[in-house]
């Protein structure tokens, strides 16, 4: 039987309601989820395969030299975690997946920008929280995503406010909705580096999503022979 890949998962030094199903799904792929935030033990990154950055409240505006949004709850411990987690994983060339504001932070990391509200900049876009899959998106050919997924256009959830706006230093976009909003990014050339502005582990139930999760593991199963 084959050794799980362990997989460090960011969350929340908070109550995350969403680390259950980032668990569940990791599991699911094949994985050995370690849950990383602020206020847990560092895991042993000699025995890390991959990186997932998890979903959860906006990254701090200031990282991107934008002001902060007034009464707005930021982590900035949090923030300065998991870049540094992003850094270690680069060192090494792991495979990362970004979950919704995981994607926004790897892009802030190579110097993108957000959009601190997406209702103010682009017309027909709702902040309401939709956990179905109801958002359709366009994945662009040739891309680590359209490969992962199998499927040109597909339909997403959606529970952001805020989304990637200048793309960052050595990223292309690789997915977009029909209000032209990135859904998601990726760094060509590395192991497997994706970030989706869905989120995946609250949509099971789909294949396309399953085989994400999967190919997310696969690429640390392959880590972990290149290094055995």
């Amino acid at each position: 039987m084959s050794v799980r890949p362990l997989v460090v998962v960011t969350t929340s030094a908070h109550r995350s309601r969403l680390y259950p199903a980032l668990r569940a799904a990791v599991q699911l792929a094949g994985g050995r989820p370690w849950r990383l935030d602020p206020r847990r033990p560092r895991p042993d990154w000699g025995r890390a395969r991959a990186l997932l950055l998890g979903g959860g409240i906006d990254v701090d505006p200031s990282r991107y030299g934008a002001p902060r949004r007034p009464g707005a709850r930021y982590e900035p411990e949090r923030d300065e975690l998991e870049l540094s987690a992003l850094a270690r994983a680069a060192e090494r060339d792991l495979p990362v997946l970004g979950i919704c504001r995981g994607a926004q932070l790897m892009n802030v990391a190579a110097g993108g920008t957000l959009h601190l509200d997406l209702s103010a900049v682009v017309p027909g876009h709702s902040p309401r929280v939709r956990l179905r899959a109801f958002k359709p998106v366009d994945v662009r050919p040739d891309t680590a995503l359209r490969s992962a997924l199998g499927r040109s256009r597909l339909r997403v959830n959606s529970i952001h406010r805020q989304a990637i706006d200048a793309v960052g230093d050595g990223l292309t976009v690789s997915a977009f909705d029909d209000l032209g909003v990135v859904q998601g990014v990726e760094r060509p050339g590395a192991s497997f580096f994706v970030g989706v502005q869905w989120h995946p582990e609250l949509m099971l139930h789909h294949l396309a999503q399953r085989r994400l999760l999967r190919r997310f593991t696969a690429a640390a199963r392959a880590d972990r022979s290149a290094e055995t």
